[in-house]
């Protein structure tokens, strides 16, 4: 198999309860990255679908973070 990389623009609304904003925005960006058991079960699920293709790493880029209204 060959390994292909995408870059792809991506909206997320992460919702935080916490005591403040602050607190809040700074756990966002630590949500956003995948770790290696929802890589796998998300591998394990294309499987089942009977897709050929494996996710090996995903990796996010944070422009800003904003209250959504």
């Amino acid at each position: 198999m060959r390994d292909f990389a995408f870059k792809i623009d991506l909206v997320a609304m992460v919702r935080v309860r916490a005591s403040d904003e602050k607190a809040a925005r700074g756990i966002v960006p630590t949500v956003l990255r995948a770790r290696t058991t929802e890589l796998r079960l998300a591998n394990e699920n294309n499987a089942g679908q009977g897709q050929i293709a494996t996710v090996t790493d995903v990796d996010f880029s944070i422009a800003s973070i904003k209250p959504s209204k």
